[in-house]
């Protein structure tokens, strides 16, 4: 089950550029996100309620003629701060870059957000740390299994971070104003 924290984050993601409803928060994820993070309507209600509980979100509702009243979301400043933080931060697990690391470059794109390199860079750096780690504990190990077990997680590493060095590298050149140079 993904952090409940990480899915009102993409949730205020959703809402950066305009005040939507329920249904076209749902939309608009069923459309753009639907590959690398999928949420229940049931879910995305629950996490607004929490969310203007928590003041990053605030309603209005809007008066509809023979319809009942719609109600609008709208991200508050704490919500941009907080959705501005998170989306600048690499991702700390190798599991989780199929799903939050993957959201946070959508919203680089979507955003028109300025260097979608530092984030890609940042993640380099943060595997290449944690990579060291794991080889250090594999060159000292003992238990054959255990070995087997650390040598697919120097793999995973490994094809994180080509992948990011190429695929992202390329994807992230064809955002507007995007930054020119990206270290290896």
């Amino acid at each position: 089950m993904r952090n409940q924290e990480t899915t009102e984050l993409v949730i205020l993601g959703v809402l950066m550029k305009d005040a939507m409803h329920g249904y076209e928060i749902n939309k608009f994820m069923s459309e753009y996100l639907d590959n690398v993070w999928h949420i229940s309507t049931s879910q995305i209600y629950l996490i607004l309620q929490r969310l203007e509980k928590n003041k990053m979100v605030t309603e209005t509702f809007t008066f509809q003629e023979n319809w009942p009243s719609k109600k609008t979301f709208t991200i508050s400043a704490e919500g941009k701060n907080k959705f501005l933080e998170w989306v600048r931060r690499p991702t700390r697990h190798v599991r989780n870059i199929r799903s939050d690391f993957l959201a946070k470059l959508f919203f680089f794109n979507h955003l028109k957000l300025q260097d979608g390199f530092g984030l890609v860079e940042a993640q380099i750096d943060l595997l290449k740390d944690l990579r060291e780690k794991v080889d250090y504990e594999w060159k000292h190990q003992e238990s054959e299994y255990r070995k087997v077990v650390l040598g697919f997680k120097l793999g995973q590493f490994d094809a994180c971070i080509n992948w990011l060095k190429s695929d992202v590298g390329s994807y992230i050149r064809s955002f507007p104003g995007k930054a020119t140079v990206m270290s290896d």
